[in-house]
């Protein structure tokens, strides 16, 4: 049991050994936290006791805009011309829409691409056709695409009668 003791004294009396690659990465650790903490400090201090509200409320979180439009008819036939209307907001009070990006896709393929407030279009052919509205705030903020999938139908073709020709000539008689 002695030797034990011994052995174990011997071990604590040993001079302690500096691992200089352990030292340099703990330095450098405790460097990082300490400058990660300076910042903080930093960031934080011109609003503590100056009396007046943050300098930086402009960093606070920019909410994304909201795209949305409405379509002036709702049954659109080959040759009809459509209206687009967009009705986006920005939920920031500070903010505005900025930028438009319309989409007109027919069967996948991007037919159409337009940056303008509004967006008039001339279905010419049948067939199903995707509309879309991205808006990009003042302060780069985008949204979600706002789609509209749209079946254009083929114009319906009325009767032509000839004249003098009606079903009511027996009526005349």
């Amino acid at each position: 049991m002695d030797d034990q003791i011994r052995s174990k004294i011997k071990k604590a009396q040993k001079r302690y050994v500096i691992y200089w690659p352990r030292l340099i990465a703990s330095l450098v650790l405790i460097a990082a936290l300490l400058g990660g903490g300076f910042f903080l400090i930093k960031k934080a201090i011109p609003a503590i006791g100056s009396g007046r509200e943050n300098p930086h409320a402009a960093d606070k979180k920019n909410n994304a805009p909201i795209a949305e439009f409405s379509i002036s008819i709702n049954k659109i036939y080959a040759g009809d011309e459509v209206t687009f209307i967009d009705e986006s907001s920005d939920p920031d009070p500070v903010d505005a829409i900025k930028s438009r990006l319309w989409t007109v896709e027919r069967d996948g393929t991007v037919v159409l691409n337009s940056d303008g407030e509004s967006l008039n279009y001339i279905f010419a052919e049948p067939g199903d056709y995707s509309v879309s509205l991205v808006v990009q705030d003042t302060r780069g903020a985008g949204s979600q695409p706002c789609n509209y999938k749209l079946k254009v139908l083929e114009k319906p073709e009325l009767p032509q009668d000839s004249p003098g020709t009606s079903d009511n000539s027996e009526d005349m008689k």
